[in-house]
Formats: structure tokens, C-alpha cells, sequence
């Protein structure tokens, strides 16, 4: 193997086999495993995966994607601001800008689509997939959003399931 470092910190290795590994920042960009260097995480984007990370299994592409996550697992965030906020929630998935932002310790939540569950906090078990839909959900639970706006007001109600443009889009509590 050919080991790179400075400063005593390994940055990238070339195995017998051919392979790279690397984990570092390059002109503010963060490409390898994320801070900790966990097994399993894959970073690349400017502050992606960038607090101390226990937790393994995450992926995040995109500015500060995953940027707060210390301890959660199974979390993929793809898009700038996609998951930023969370801290040790699992198996969460964002995929868009500004999705799923606010999502501090929910799990289980899967978004698709600019600024959906944007303002989630705690809550678990949501689905939202179009342009801002369930955006202004903070701890409501188990609900699905299908469409522009669908359940886009909704804030602390559960079990709602919403399909359409607009689709239950007064529905807040």
C-alpha cells in the first residue's frame, strides 16, 4: 500500500489492488468518508458530513448535506441543504434542495423534491414527494404527501395521506 498524509493524518491510500481511498477537504470541499472518517459514509460537497460523525452508512452530496449529523445512521441526503439540520436521527432520505432541512432526530422519513419537509423538526415516518410538500410539517407524523403542495400547511396533524396538486393543502392540525 501507498499511504498519503501530512501533518500525521493519512488523506489517501493506494492498495495493491489499484484502489483510492481518500477523505480530505480540497478548495473547501469535502470528498471521502466525512468527518471521523467513519467506514460505510460517503461525503462529497462543500461542509457535507462535516460534524464529528459516529454513526456509519450515510451519504451525503450536496453543500452541508447531513452537515450536523453526530450520531445517526442509515441517512442519505442528496442536494444542498438536504438534511442539514439533523443531528442523530436514522434512515432518513432527502433528495432536493432544502429538503428536509430543519429534521433534527426524526427517523424514518423520505422526502423528494425542493424545500419538502422543510420545516420538520422531531417528527418520524413521513413521505413527501413534489415541489414543497409537506413543507411546514414540524412534528406531525406517519403522513404521505403526493404532489405540488400536497399537505404543503399541515404542521402537527398525523396520519394524513394527500394526493394531488394543492391536496389537502388547508390542513394544518
Amino acid at each position: 500500500d501507498i499511504i498519503f498524509g501530512t501533518n500525521n493524518t493519512q488523506v489517501a491510500v493506494i492498495d495493491s489492488s489499484g484502489n483510492i481511498t481518500a477523505n480530505g477537504t480540497y478548495n473547501s470541499l469535502n470528498i471521502g468518508q466525512g468527518a471521523n472518517g467513519v467506514s460505510g459514509n460517503t461525503a462529497l460537497g462543500h461542509q457535507a458530513l462535516d460534524a464529528a460523525v459516529t454513526g456509519g452508512n450515510n451519504t451525503a452530496i450536496g453543500k452541508a448535506a447531513l452537515g450536523a449529523l453526530t450520531s445517526g445512521a442509515n441517512n442519505t441526503a442528496l442536494g444542498g441543504l438536504s438534511l442539514d439540520g439533523l443531528t442523530s436521527g436514522n434512515s432518513n432520505t432527502g433528495l432536493g434542495y432544502f429538503c428536509l432541512t430543519n429534521t433534527t432526530t426524526g427517523s424514518n422519513n423520505v422526502g423528494v423534491g425542493f424545500s419538502v419537509l422543510a420545516a420538520n423538526t422531531t417528527a418520524n415516518n413521513n413521505t413527501a414527494l413534489g415541489y414543497v410538500a409537506l413543507t411546514s410539517n414540524t412534528t406531525g407524523v406517519s403522513n404521505v404527501a403526493v404532489g405540488y403542495g400536497a399537505l404543503d400547511a399541515n404542521t402537527t396533524a398525523n396520519n394524513n395521506t394527500a394526493v394531488g396538486n394543492d391536496a389537502l393543502g388547508a390542513n394544518t392540525t
